[in-house]
């Protein structure tokens, strides 16, 4: 379980470009662009983000994205429960 923490870090640390420590919307939309080639705008990055973000705070902390990629559940499903 280590070597999947290490890969999901190395990912999180690849879409955190400005070592915030958090995943921010400019930050996801920069990598959706990059890894995608299409430019997604304001409203799809917010869903996007919002999937991930149990803390509704705006941003994607490691935790976050951990929990996320892990388990497969949305803060938007959780919300609901």
């Amino acid at each position: 379980m280590h070597r999947d923490t290490d890969l999901l870090r190395k990912v999180f640390d690849r879409i955190d470009v400005d070592s915030s420590g958090f995943i921010t919307p400019q930050n996801l939309h920069d990598e959706m662009r990059r890894f995608l080639g299409t430019d997604y705008d304001n409203r799809q990055v917010g869903r996007m983000l919002a999937a991930a973000d149990f803390k509704h705070d705006g941003r994607i902390s490691f935790e976050e994205f951990k929990r996320f990629m892990e388990t497969g559940a949305t803060a938007t499903e959780e919300s609901l429960a």
